[in-house]
C-alpha cells in the first residue's frame, strides 16, 4: 500500500484531508501538538513524529536518563525513539513503520498509539521544566509514581 492511501484514510478518520507534499511529508495537529508524517519509499518506511517541547534549561541529566531509561527495548514508548530536532532544539518523539506492512487500519491504530505516547511525554517534559523553574536546586529528582508497565509514564 502507498503512503498516501495510508494517510488519506488516516485523514478520513480525523475528518481532515492530510495529503503529502512535494517533500513527501504531512503534518497534522492532535491537540496542542503536532504531528509529522515522512515517507521515505527509498527505505521502504513511513517515520511519524512529534514534537515534544523544549528541553528545560537545567536538570537534564535526570531527564535524560528517565527518557533513556524508557526508552530501553521501547517498553515505555511504543516503538518510539527520542531525539532533539538540530533546527530549533527541541526533543521529538519519532517512529519508523515499515510500509510494506501497513493496511490502512494498522497505520490508523499505529498513529493513535503514537499519539497518546507524545501527548504523554510532551506532558512530562513540560511538568519537568515547570519542576525546574519552581525548584531552587539545580538538581530536580524525577520520581516514577506510575506503573510503567500498564502504559503510564513518570510524573515529575
Amino acid at each position: 500500500m502507498e503512503t498516501k492511501e495510508l494517510i488519506k484514510g488516516l485523514g478520513e478518520l480525523f475528518g481532515v484531508e492530510l495529503q503529502l507534499d512535494e517533500d513527501g511529508v504531512c503534518a497534522f495537529a492532535a491537540d496542542e501538538l503536532t504531528i509529522t508524517i515522512r515517507d521515505l519509499p527509498e527505505a521502504g518506511i513511513v517515520v511519524l513524529s512529534g514534537d515534544l517541547g523544549e528541553p528545560p534549561p537545567m536538570g537534564l541529566e535526570k531527564l535524560y536518563q528517565a527518557m533513556l531509561e524508557s526508552q530501553y527495548l521501547f517498553k515505555h514508548t511504543h516503538g518510539a525513539t527520542f531525539s532533539r530536532n538540530p533546527e530549533n532544539g527541541r526533543f521529538a518523539l519519532c517512529k519508523p513503520l515499515e510500509i510494506s506492512l501497513l493496511d490502512v487500519k494498522s497505520f490508523v491504530a499505529e498513529a493513535e498509539s503514537f499519539v497518546n505516547t507524545v501527548e504523554t511525554w510532551a506532558k512530562v517534559i513540560r511538568d519537568y521544566r515547570g519542576t525546574v523553574a519552581s525548584e531552587t536546586a539545580e538538581d530536580p529528582t524525577l520520581e516514577p509514581t506510575a506503573d510503567l508497565d500498564r502504559g503510564d509514564f513518570l510524573r515529575v
